[in-house]
């Protein structure tokens, strides 16, 4: 097993026992704005994107600043050393949906894409469109034909050749799909950050015993994962269109978010008040402990030292 400084663990799916190895191939696909590129994990059947895994630790760190880490690499092959990695890093692989791509490309070029072309036909017309997408042959047949008729309208001539034409509708219900399996996920499943969350931004500080209003939180919950899903895997132009075709309307949400925020702002200068009136009792009573003690510190008359000799009870001594 070779191991260097720039050795990296990449955690991929388990395979079944049945199934044979698989070859992987790292391929730079563009991200969700098309404006750069990031490496992605393909196979014959699937395609995965890799996130790297840093493990940030602020308690302990090594002198670069970095979180202090090894991997421990034990082959299930005895016979084949182990080893150890500082500091590497780790990769986790994720399936990863291409229709997304597929989405923000033919969108962004409509006009390559209006008319019906076999697949070999699109992926010319993709490649076509910058230098940089030569990728769009690394991605395997099985995969365009899995992913086309989802956002394409279809016609299959007599020699079962199959056509393809991008479809706006189509596309927009697949990704609103996909926005309300989230919300659905959002609501039901207990104990999610997500809703902890929305559920704290909505709060009303002044009443903490009041509920916040059903459709308020639901219209919360599908805005939040509007911009989730479409910030996240597709270009900002589809975000306005997906709203405005399917009639979003958060106008009841956003009076109740400007109200929240006023209500905050007011409750924060009634903080800030109270905080300036503390301040200036505790000097006031601070000033007044003071001139007590200066009043109390009040010096004692002087008494007149008498000589030796000279005291009234000397004279008695004297006498007697």
């Amino acid at each position: 097993m070779e191991i260097d400084k720039s050795s990296k663990v990449i955690v991929l799916p388990r395979l079944s026992p049945e199934k044979d190895l698989i070859e992987y191939k790292v391929v730079d696909l563009p991200i969700a704005t098309l404006s750069s590129t990031k490496p992605y994990l393909i196979t014959t059947q699937e395609v995965y994107e890799l996130n790297t895994i840093k493990g940030d630790d602020s308690k302990v760190k090594l002198s670069n600043g970095e979180a202090v880490k090894s991997i421990i690499l034990e082959p299930q092959d005895h016979d084949i050393p182990g080893a150890v990695i500082q500091s590497g890093d780790v990769i986790l692989a994720t399936k990863f949906n291409i229709v997304y791509l597929l989405i923000s490309i033919f969108d962004r070029h409509l006009s390559k894409f209006r008319n019906f072309k076999t697949l070999e036909d699109i992926k010319d017309s993709l490649s076509s469109i910058v230098e940089e997408y030569s990728w769009i042959y690394d991605i395997p047949d099985t995969v365009y034909y899995r992913s086309l008729p989802v956002i394409c309208d279809q016609i299959i001539e007599g020699n079962d050749e199959k056509f393809y034409k991008y479809s706006n509708e189509k596309s927009m219900s697949w990704v609103n799909d996909k926005i309300e399996a989230m919300s659905k996920f959002v609501r039901e499943e207990k104990g999610n950050s997500i809703l902890k969350r929305i559920n704290m931004e909505l709060n009303d500080p002044t009443n903490i015993e009041s509920k916040v209003d059903t459709d308020v939180l639901q219209s919360t919950i599908t805005r939040y994962s509007i911009d989730f899903i479409c910030d996240s895997y597709l270009i900002p132009d589809i975000k306005p269109k997906l709203i405005n075709q399917f009639k979003y309307d958060f106008t009841k949400m956003e009076k109740y978010l400007l109200g929240l925020s006023q209500k905050r702002k007011n409750l924060e200068a009634v903080e800030a008040n109270m905080s300036d009136v503390n301040r200036i009792t505790s000097n006031t009573k601070s000033n007044s402990n003071s001139n007590s003690r200066k009043q109390a510190m009040v010096k004692k008359k002087a008494t007149n030292k008498v000589a030796v000799g000279k005291g009234a009870l000397d004279g008695f001594f004297k006498r007697a």
